[in-house]
């Protein structure tokens, strides 16, 4: 009996063991049916269910097709999938617009919103690094037509709006009207810190970009002045410097300096002018003949020098006069006073004439000699010097 009992206990257990795997399998009729999960389970742990990730990749890729036939947008790409927070995106281009890209973002806690990479929303979403930057992923399209926004989009770490653009386009059209500048470019509404530039030229023909944010307001800055140039070789507003808070103010016979967020840029006349004219004497072998002029228009400078032996191409021979001027916006440059370039050219009233300074050393062939300056260019034909 003792062994009957064996039996019939290894016979139940079998049977037990036989039910509970049928149950836990979901019997034959629930094969292909996965099993509930609690409501309260979130996204990131059903997706690590096995099977899921590939369910989840067909549910994007199907949500970006639904959202570009929406809107009427091709594909421009493949899909791309595994992205952040198990995200897909495709890039796709509207009807008739091939030069124009949309990108489709997709995620099962978001859903499937597009993002015009042309308009400044998603330019402001592009340099912020997409879907891993600032923004995150959009939660909603963009929305235009709002009073004081212009166009809206709503992502899951903030909101783009073209707010700061509406601003930034009227303190630089104001600032620029106040200078009398032209523009000579767009606007462009993309920098950092929601801030605005445009570039545009003086009636003089000076360089002038205007820079705007809403902590520092609309502040220009001459591109052709030795403190833009610093500027600029510090990577403008992103660099070491950022935006420019006042406009530069300079000091006759001292020199010029402008703030910026980060900083002061400071040129000093007396220092620089003597400079470049005693590095440009040099280099053309030059004798001094006389001391530093260093109150000149446009606080330039000049030196009046000598030119030993003889020199080709229409350069003055020994002992004629020559003199270097110098401004932060031209340079140094040599003017041979002997020649009939350089007499025209004191005729015309010098740096503070006709032609302003010179931008270029004189240059002689064949058919004659030609030197620019600011204002214009003073040609005298072969023979004539």
């Amino acid at each position: 009996m003792q062994g009957s009992r064996s039996v019939l206990n290894t016979v139940r257990l079998a049977l037990a063991g036989i039910l509970s795997l049928g149950l836990l399998a979901g019997g034959p009729a629930q094969a292909g049916a996965p099993s509930p999960l609690p409501a309260q389970v979130p996204p990131a742990v059903r997706a690590a269910a096995p099977g899921t990730e590939a369910d989840t990749e067909a549910d994007g890729k199907a949500a970006l097709d639904r959202k570009a036939g929406e809107l009427g947008l091709s594909p421009a790409n493949g899909y791309s999938c595994g992205l952040s927070g198990g995200g897909c995106v495709r890039s796709y281009h509207p009807e008739g617009d091939a030069g124009r890209t949309v990108a489709v973002y997709w995620t099962a806690r978001t859903g499937a919103h597009a993002v015009d990479l042309g308009h400044p929303v998603g330019w402001k979403f592009m340099v912020s690094g997409y879907e891993l930057g600032t923004y995150g992923y959009p939660t909603s399209d963009m929305e235009c037509g709002l009073e004081r926004l212009g166009c809206v989009q709503t992502f899951e770490h903030g909101q783009i709006d073209q707010a700061h653009i509406a601003a930034g386009r009227k303190a630089l059209a104001a600032k620029a009207a106040r200078l009398r500048l032209e523009p000579t470019d767009r606007y462009n509404c993309t920098l950092a810190g929601d801030g605005c530039v445009r570039s545009y030229i003086s009636p003089g023909g000076r360089h002038i970009s205007i820079y705007w944010s809403a902590a520092t307001g609309a502040r220009a800055v001459d591109m052709d002045h030795a403190v833009g140039q610093a500027f600029a070789e510090a990577t403008y507003e992103r660099g070491a410097y950022g935006y420019p808070v006042s406009e530069m103010v300079c000091s006759a016979g001292s020199g010029c300096r402008q703030h910026f967020q980060h900083g002061t840029i400071t040129f000093d006349f007396t220092e620089a002018g003597p400079r470049a004219l005693e590095a440009k004497a040099a280099a053309l072998g030059l004798e001094p003949a006389g001391s530093y002029e260093c109150q000149l228009a446009a606080d330039g400078c000049r030196r009046s020098y000598t030119a030993p032996g003889s020199a080709q191409n229409g350069a003055a021979d020994g002992g004629r006069p020559v003199e270097i001027y110098w401004s932060a916006a031209s340079g140094a440059h040599a003017v041979h006073l002997s020649h009939k370039v350089g007499r025209k050219f004191a005729a015309a009233g010098r740096e503070a004439g006709l032609y302003g300074y010179p931008t270029s050393g004189m240059m002689c062939s064949a058919n004659g000699c030609t030197q620019t300056f600011q204002k214009g260019t003073i040609y005298v034909p072969a023979g004539r010097g």
